[in-house]
């Protein structure tokens, strides 16, 4: 029962100590997520042709910069011991939103941008043969 105690105390402690060896990888982490956001953004706008990448990739920047702002707040809260906030438990579950929208990310990329791709070239060629309105 002492172990079980203690597991809740690790996750739920309201004001952890301050020593804290994860914040320059997460502050890192926190860089590459919004560099990642500014790469998508500017590559919807470059590629104008490519109407597949901007309706896969289109939601995917506002929650990269989401994850990040919740990343660098909780790393502001834990530095500064803000209370509830500088939970470990808070740290798991940004990290875990994180991942799953790297592997949603991932997945998108490798898996529905081709999909899409080929979709959208497949219709394409068949648009070609239908007969257009005559102008008058």
């Amino acid at each position: 029962m002492e172990t079980i105690n203690q597991i809740f105390i690790y996750f739920f402690q309201p004001n952890p100590s301050r020593l804290f060896q994860y914040a320059i990888p997460l502050w890192i982490l926190t860089a590459m997520l919004i560099a990642a956001a500014v790469f998508i953004i500017v590559r919807i706008r470059a590629s104008k042709n490519d109407k597949s990448f901007k309706k896969t990739f289109r939601s995917y920047p506002t929650r990269l910069i989401t994850a990040a702002v919740l990343l660098a707040l909780y790393l502001l809260s834990r530095g500064s011991a803000v209370p509830f906030f500088s939970m470990r438990l808070m740290l798991f579950v940004v990290l875990g939103i994180t991942g799953y929208l790297i592997y949603r990310l991932m997945k998108a990329y490798t898996r529905e941008y081709p999909e899409e791709k080929k979709l959208r070239h497949d219709r394409e060629e068949l648009n070609k043969y239908i007969p257009r309105k005559k102008r008058k």
